[in-house]
């Protein structure tokens, strides 16, 4: 059978013409895989060589023309600064080596099905495990920068910031329930001058409810002291007008708070880009019996 390019390639390789550009392109080309006979090991061991002398982007699987592998924009990185890369080269970083497919070429699938950051952030873990390339190893690691990145917009849980009004909180509730597809229930704890000491998740719950018990909210209390506690919730239809159950809860919250001498200050529905105080909105009154319509249940 007559030899092909590529086998031509490699015959100059095999001679010791590994620097001809046009052989090293043409086995480039083909990734430096060849089919053989019998054990020639010349052919194997320059071929190899002539695959760790290749340009990143080739060596990675790419073809030199698509976007820099992973490797050359860590350089760059440390050259000209984060800015300087492109998003698909930042998720490439992240991934890192060590799957089965190269870093940049999953970071592209990524951000091809994701192509707002924002949404790449708020998948699951097993959404992002069940793609391409990825696996726990890149999952855990894509997670973990986007969490550090989220508390990196500002104090770590808040810590220390003196809460005068709703308002204070609204950044801090952005960051902890904002584009969540299910309800978190968070209890924010203050010490005696307002001041937050700290925030916590008491509860998951589903689309559209949230299984709180006061026992949950105020053990948390009990133990760091605190003077006072905020309870906030997100609802994931983007509506933040307060339901009855909002309503009813937020009056067994309250009770509980007078017995163990804790005040309830308020309680914080977050919605798409609204914030609604249940104390500016109409503190609830203790109320019996169950005969509520849908609409008061959830105005929403």
């Amino acid at each position: 059978m007559a030899a092909g390019p590529t086998s031509a390639g490699i015959a100059r390789v095999r001679d010791g013409d590994a620097s001809d550009p046009a052989a090293r392109k043409r086995v480039a080309g083909r990734h430096c895989v060849c089919y053989f006979r019998g054990a020639d090991a010349g052919v194997i061991l320059l071929g190899i060589k002539a695959l760790c002398d290749l340009p990143a982007e080739v060596a990675n699987g790419g073809d030199g023309n698509g976007p820099v592998a992973d490797e050359s924009a860590r350089r760059r990185l440390f050259r000209h600064g984060p800015r300087a890369l492109a998003t698909t080269e930042l998720v490439a970083l992240v991934l890192g080596p060590g799957g089965p497919l190269p870093a940049p070429v999953v970071a592209r699938g990524l951000l091809q099905r994701f192509p707002d950051p924002g949404a790449l952030a708020r998948q699951p873990a097993e959404v992002l495990q069940a793609l391409p390339g990825m696996g726990p190893a890149r999952t855990a690691r894509l997670r973990a920068a986007c969490e550090l990145g989220r508390r990196s917009t500002g104090p770590c849980g808040g810590d220390g910031l003196r809460v005068g009004g709703p308002g204070d909180l609204a950044g801090l509730l952005e960051r902890e329930l904002g584009g969540l597809d299910r309800e978190h229930f968070l209890g924010i704890y203050l010490d005696a001058r307002h001041r937050i000491q700290a925030v916590r998740t008491v509860s998951v719950g589903t689309l559209n409810a949230s299984l709180v018990h006061p026992r949950e909210v105020f053990r948390t209390a009990v133990a760091l002291q605190a003077a006072a506690v905020i309870v906030a919730h997100n609802h994931p239809s983007g509506c933040a007008r307060p339901s009855r159950d909002d309503l009813d809860l937020t009056s067994r919250l309250a009770r509980c708070g007078d017995l163990l001498g804790i005040d309830l200050l308020d309680h914080l529905v977050v919605g798409d880009g609204e914030l609604v105080s249940i104390r500016e909105d109409g503190w609830p009154e203790p109320r019996e019996g169950s005969g509520l319509t849908a609409k008061e249940r959830d105005p929403c």
